[in-house]
């Protein structure tokens, strides 16, 4: 066990994720992988780090100050899909299965599972847990964006959700874009939204930091589809 993980960090490591040996570390993340992971340990810990370095600036919320331990993404036999938990430490579990040992199809899962310990600590949480994944879907796009993924085709599938009105998580994010689009945009082309959108990181912590305000008294409901009349699927 690297001698610079902390006391806590180390007992998640050795409980939760026995089945990984190999380690890359950052400032506020551990990578923890087998030998048959897929891609490159050293990009992918960096790719987690400047997520959550994103995160931090957006959100002004420190998860690892919170639960005493960076957040720790590992693979494991424990897991059937991939989960966040605070519970049980501050840790991302990825399944041992062939799909998610690509490094492509780790960080799409961790551009969804790194905003949980955020909107966990965010006022939000406290108004409605079932926004926790719409809030998720919703981030995710800036956040494929700037770890060189297809960001802007993550939002425009959200779109598409939205105006289809599918009972799905999804289609709530797609909501909270619109909703962006609306107040900030005044409903340009989605086009233009989105290619302006995605690359203004003032804009987005605005937005966020305006989401937190605007419903830490009162629930999403008021202003989107309640989620109680929603069936949520992952």
């Amino acid at each position: 066990m690297p001698f610079d993980c902390n006391l806590h960090e180390k007992k998640i490591i050795e409980k939760q994720f026995s089945d990984s040996k190999n380690i890359e570390q950052r400032g506020d993340v551990i990578f923890v992988y087998p030998n048959d992971f897929s891609g490159d340990s050293y990009l992918t810990a960096n790719y987690l780090q400047e997520t959550i370095e994103y995160l931090n600036y957006l959100t002004n919320l420190n998860p690892s100050h919170f639960y005493n331990s960076r957040i720790i993404v590992g693979y494991t036999k424990l897991a059937t899909d991939p989960n966040w938990s605070g519970r049980n430490g501050n840790r991302i579990q990825m399944p041992l299965k062939n799909e998610y040992l690509k490094e492509t199809e780790l960080l799409h899962v961790c551009a969804h599972e790194l905003v949980h310990p955020f909107y966990r600590l965010s006022p939000l949480h406290c108004s409605n847990e079932k926004w926790g994944d719409p809030f998720c879907e919703f981030l995710r796009g800036s956040i494929k964006f700037i770890i060189g993924q297809n960001g802007k085709d993550w939002w425009y599938e959200l779109k598409r959700h939205k105006e289809m009105g599918e009972n799905s998580f999804r289609n709530v994010a797609g909501q909270i874009l619109m909703y962006a689009r609306l107040k900030y945009y005044n409903n340009e082309s989605i086009d233009i939204f989105i290619n302006k959108f995605i690359i203004d990181r003032n804009k987005m912590k605005n937005f966020l930091l305006c989401l937190f305000k605007e419903f830490s008294a009162k629930s999403f409901s008021e202003i989107f589809t309640p989620v109680e009349k929603m069936k949520i699927k992952k």
